[in-house]
Formats: structure tokens, C-alpha cells, sequence
């Protein structure tokens, strides 16, 4: 039974996080119950492996992070073999795997990180980063090891760890990546050295790598949009636009530029039902105006089937657009016409106010994810050196940073 729920609650958890409108709250809750669940399988080793084998007959995300982490706290290596062979044959299941990996305690998962990043095998090499991000000695030179990895896919997921772990020794390790002759390689490089503070020409470098497919890196242009100046950003988005950007990625890069200059535009948009809720969310990001906050909420319309449907299959998580609500956009209209006169075109905002840390902190404490992550990016960019806080991870360690980032000193590392 504790199997069973576990599992269900494995899966809950990664749609709640990929929700979204999940608060930090929210997640705490889920982990504390999806915790006493592993808790209690693991007081019962042999019995709770039984079960967690048994649970592989119904293959997916949950199954596969329960078997792992059971796998891990008993030091049962054929068990870990195991789940980590079915894996590897179903790529929908590395994220399953890789959650697993950082969620139990630095004393378990270090000396697994260690064995995979010695393998032979590029799918366990890139899971050996997933077990360094919790830190522990050692952690550092083993990523910068894998930076170096002879497999691309390796490289790129150790070079965005670099900035996750605010490694700034790590920063000659990402200019040295910039490079590689892996695309994916040199966006993980620009982006990861951005976070670590490096600028000069780096932010234009990092948007011609994405210029001519603009589609294909919606975090590294996220990053871009909130570190050039909102003057500028005019000009960078019709450079987009011409390589092909879709008008939904451009109304959330508007939000995440910050500049109310837009806002306008963005309520004329919300006149189109394949635009609308995209549009109030990004007009959400500059002014901090929640639709579903306050009166500004409305109904679906009847042409709602006009928005584009989102690929179902394995590794589709919870639509985030879907959990958007609907605005009302005469009341939107009229909130601005009130409001506008407290902001300034030209200017940067984030949730109605300029990004600040403490403001910022506020955000990842209280606002949903799909703020969070914008937020977790503006602390990094604030002060290089700064952990990026994984707001996907395990809500204790969250929690944990978020204490350290609120105390006056030095970066949360």
C-alpha cells in the first residue's frame, strides 16, 4: 500500500510542479506525504523492494522514482541495475530517474554520482550530475570533469549544473565550452557563464546562437530577455520574429523583458482566443496583476478550440498554458487605464515591481512556479555566485536556501 501510494504521489508531484500556479506551499505538502510514504517502505526493506518490483509492471515516472529511491536508501545495486536499464531503454523515464537522484542525502547519492560518473555509459554519466547537484566534496571537480565529457548530451547537462551549484570556479571551465562544436553545448556554456556574471559580448553571443531557431531554446532566451535593456528589446524581437519565433513565444518573451511599454499590445491581444490567456499571463509578469487573484477573471469563449493542442504522451507534463485562466479583457482594459500612470515604458519590471532581491525573494516564498523560476534567474543574475534554486527539487532544500538567500552575506552556495 505505501508502494502504491507512493507512486501515485510521485506522479501527483510532477505535475504540481510543472503547474503553473503550484506555490511553494503546495509542493511542501505533496513532499512531506510522498516522504513518510518512502519512509515507510523503507522500514521494510525486502518487503518495500518486493513491491517496488511489482510496481515496474505498470511503467512510468512514479513507478521508476519509487524503485530508485528504494534502490538507493538500501544500497540494493541489483535493484538500481535494474531500474536504471529500463530507463535507458525509455527515454520518457530519465526524469523519473534523475528526481531520484537528488532526493535523498548527500551521504547516499554521493558515492552513487561517483560510480556513474565513471561508467562507460553516456545515459549514467548524465545522471551522475543529477546525483552531484546536492553538493557534498568533490562535487565541483567531478563537474567540471564532466563538462569535458566526450558525449555532448553529458556536457550540456554538466555545464547547466555549473550554474545551478553557482560554481563560479567553474567559470573558465564555460568559456572554454563556448567553443565546443555541440550547439546545445555552447547555450549551456553562455548560459550557465551568464549566471555565474560574466557579461562584455557574452549576452549577443548567447542570442546568435538562438537566433536562427528561436523555438529551440526557450530558457536561454528567457535569460537573455531579462538581463538586455527593455530599449533594446524592441529591435532583438523582430530580429526573432524573422528567424521564425512563434507569436506566443513572443508574447512571453515581451512579459519576461519586463517593460509596460507592451502592456497595450498585450490587451489587444487578449482579444484572440488563441492568445488571450498567454497574453494576460506575460501582462501578469510585468505588473504583478493576477488574473485569477482578483475580479479580472473570465470565461472561456465559445472559439476557445482555437488554441493549439498540446502533445500528450510520456513526457508530457501537465499543459501549462491549460492551467491559465481565462481574462476579462474590457476589465484588464480598465485596471490599466486606473494603474498605468505607477509604471514607466522603457523601464524593467517583475510582478509590479523592479527586480530587486528582496522582491525576488518574495516571488519564489509566495508566487507560483511559473513565476518562481523567472524569479530563481533575476536572484543569480542579481548576485553571480548565487545557487539557481531548483524550484522542481525537493521543497526542503528549497526551503532551506531560501533561508540562507534571505540572511544578509554572502551568496547561497
Amino acid at each position: 500500500l505505501h508502494v502504491e501510494e507512493a507512486v501515485h504521489l510521485a506522479w501527483l508531484r510532477m505535475q504540481t510542479v510543472a503547474n503553473s500556479n503550484a506555490s511553494l506551499g503546495r509542493i511542501c505538502s505533496l513532499d512531506e506525504r510522498l516522504s513518510a510514504h518512502l519512509d515507510a517502505v523503507q522500514l521494510s526493506p525486502r518487503s518495500g523492494s518486493r513491491a517496488c518490483r511489482e510496481s515496474l509492471a505498470d511503467l512510468d515516472v512514479g513507478s521508476i522514482f519509487v524503485a530508485t529511491v528504494q534502490a538507493i536508501q538500501s544500497a540494493d545495486g541489483e535493484a538500481l541495475s535494474r531500474v536504471l536499464a529500463l530507463a535507458e531503454a525509455r527515454r520518457s523515464l530519465e526524469n523519473g530517474v534523475a528526481m531520484a537522484m537528488g532526493w535523498g542525502p548527500v551521504a547516499h547519492t554521493r558515492p552513487l554520482a561517483e560510480r556513474l560518473a565513471a561508467s562507460s555509459r553516456g545515459f549514467h554519466r548524465r545522471l551522475a550530475v543529477a546525483a552531484s547537484t546536492g553538493g557534498g566534496p568533490g562535487f565541483r571537480d567531478r563537474l567540471r570533469a564532466l563538462a569535458g565529457d566526450g558525449d555532448p548530451s553529458v556536457r550540456a547537462r554538466a555545464l547547466q549544473a555549473v550554474a545551478a551549484g553557482g560554481a563560479l570556479e567553474l567559470l573558465p571551465s564555460c568559456m572554454e565550452a563556448l567553443a565546443d562544436a555541440d550547439q546545445a553545448c555552447r547555450v549551456a556554456a553562455a548560459h550557465a557563464a551568464l549566471l555565474l556574471g560574466r557579461r562584455g559580448d557574452l549576452p549577443d553571443f548567447l542570442f546568435g546562437q538562438c537566433q536562427a531557431s528561436p523555438s529551440r531554446w526557450p530558457d536561454a532566451l528567457a535569460l537573455f530577455f531579462q538581463l538586455v535593456d527593455p530599449a533594446d528589446s524592441a529591435r532583438r524581437l523582430k530580429m526573432l520574429v524573422r528567424g521564425g519565433l512563434p507569436e506566443r513565444e513572443l508574447i512571453r518573451l515581451i512579459g519576461l523583458n519586463g517593460d509596460p511599454a507592451y502592456v497595450p499590445w498585450l490587451i489587444a491581444k487578449m482579444a484572440h482566443p488563441g492568445f488571450a490567456r498567454i497574453a494576460a499571463d506575460a501582462l501578469a509578469v510585468i505588473t504583478g496583476e493576477e488574473v485569477a487573484d482578483g475580479e479580472l477573471e473570465g470565461t472561456a469563449p465559445d472559439e476557445a478550440h482555437a488554441e493549439p493542442e498540446h502533445e500528450q504522451g510520456d513526457e508530457a507534463d501537465s499543459d501549462p498554458e491549460g492551467a491559465l485562466p481565462w481574462p476579462d479583457r474590457p476589465k484588464i482594459a480598465a485596471w490599466w487605464l486606473e494603474n498605468q500612470a505607477r509604471f514607466r515604458g522603457g523601464s524593467r519590471y517583475f510582478m509590479g515591481a523592479a527586480p530587486t532581491w528582496e522582491h525576488c525573494i518574495d516571488v519564489l516564498g509566495k508566487r507560483g512556479q511559473r513565476r518562481r523560476v523567472v524569479a530563481a534567474r533575476y536572484l543569480c543574475l542579481l548576485r553571480p555566485g548565487t545557487a539557481l534554486i531548483d524550484c522542481h527539487g525537493p521543497s526542503w532544500l528549497q526551503v532551506q536556501w531560501l533561508g540562507q538567500l534571505a540572511r544578509p552575506g554572502e551568496p547561497a552556495r
